[in-house]
């Protein structure tokens, strides 16, 4: 599931898009039963990050 359509509805808020605009263009997406927020200090994303493909456009 990862960056289902919860992360495009965040980044096109973010970008000015009406939420509940975005609400209703994904309504008939699914609904997961759970969803899992990983939060991680800079101190430790930044070596996980160059020592793997490093950063991407979102990061």
């Amino acid at each position: 599931m990862d960056r289902y359509i919860f992360s495009l509805m965040a980044r096109a808020t973010v970008r000015g898009v009406s939420p509940e605009w975005m609400e209703d263009l994904y309504s008939l997406a699914l609904v997961p039963d759970k969803a899992i927020y990983l939060d991680i200090d800079v101190e430790h994303l930044i070596p996980r990050a160059l020592a793997s493909t490093g950063f991407d456009y979102w990061e």
